[in-house]
């Protein structure tokens, strides 16, 4: 389980000796509570305003943090159809997972709506503990080969 060690500085590390590369998609306090874990430049990132990674086809975890907006939708399906499979998706937050204090007409109501999800991470913005939870929980259910 959650282990206060990767906190400090250790989280990047541990995400790559699990074997997992992480796509980030998002724009929100949520981006920002999962950034502090990482060294971002080091990192795949994509912004909803922003380009796309050039490389996307190599990750194998598409973590979306915040809200996925309807204008954005088609662009996020097209990223997710481009991932080599297998991957995993986990939602990061009330926004990715419910359009959370962006809900509206303008933003997509979950990411579930138009992609599948194997993790959810709940809070707004969720703790940095619980985001190393829902990493753990998502590289047991790796190990098992489980999915949703």
């Amino acid at each position: 389980m959650y282990q206060p060690n990767l906190i400090k500085g250790k989280f990047l590390e541990w995400l790559y000796a699990s074997g997992l590369n992480p796509l980030v998609i998002g724009e929100s306090c949520c981006v920002q509570e999962f950034s502090s874990l990482l060294d971002m430049e080091s990192l795949d990132f994509l912004l909803d305003s922003g380009g796309v990674s050039s490389r996307m086809e190599l990750a194998d975890v598409l973590v979306v943090a915040g809200p996925i907006t309807v204008k954005f939708a088609d662009r996020f399906k097209e990223i997710f159809d481009s991932m080599s499979r297998p991957f995993w998706v986990i939602a990061i937050g009330a926004c990715a997972s419910s359009g959370g204090i962006f809900r509206s007409e303008k933003v997509i109501q979950g990411i579930s709506a138009i992609a599948p999800v194997d993790i959810y991470i709940p809070g707004c913005p969720p703790t940095r503990e619980s985001i190393i939870d829902g990493f753990y929980k998502l590289r047991e259910r790796i190990t098992k080969r489980e999915r949703p």
